[in-house]
């Protein structure tokens, strides 16, 4: 492969990451929805330390830096935050 198919190999790859970030914050949308109508505090430390320790597990299965992964789903988390309490 060249350098040009390698780049067009990862603009699919982010593509892929985009629709997946969407998708994720529809799902989220939804929970808040749900959470609203039950009366239900929007943040859930615990549900947030089991996310936590889920992608760190899966992080050190796939051979990834486990500290990257972290910071990147604490950003992931936050605009989560910010989905729910705009509803």
């Amino acid at each position: 492969m060249d350098l040009k198919e390698l780049r067009t190999e990862i603009d699919a790859v982010d593509a892929e990451i985009v629709d997946l970030l969407v998708r994720r914050l529809e799902v989220v949308s939804r929970i808040g929805a749900h959470k609203k109508k039950q009366g239900v505090d929007l943040v859930d430390q615990k549900r947030e330390q089991e996310v936590f320790a889920n992608i760190q597990r899966i992080s050190k299965e796939n051979g990834l830096d486990a500290d990257f992964v972290q910071e990147l789903f604490e950003k992931i988390i936050a605009e989560s935050c910010k989905v729910q309490e705009n509803l």
